[in-house]
């Protein structure tokens, strides 16, 4: 903090954050046949309640293994 780095590094954890969700979403998307875009055309909000719950799952594994650790 006193040299004036800190953010810079917080600008690198968070752009690497990311980077890491979203592998981690595309890993999900590939992995689930509920994801896909006829899955999507007939039932939307199941497909958004999955979407948003590997995205809470994605965040949270990134937090605890690269921010907190």
């Amino acid at each position: 903090m006193m040299e004036g780095n800190l953010y810079q590094h917080l600008l690198s954890v968070g752009k690497i954050s990311e980077e890491k969700v979203n592998d981690l979403m595309q890993k999900f998307i590939k992995n689930d046949n509920k994801l896909s875009e006829n899955f999507k055309e007939k039932d939307s909000l199941e497909w958004i309640k999955l979407m948003n719950n590997y995205k809470n799952i994605a965040e949270e594994i990134v937090i605890n293994a690269y921010i907190f650790e």
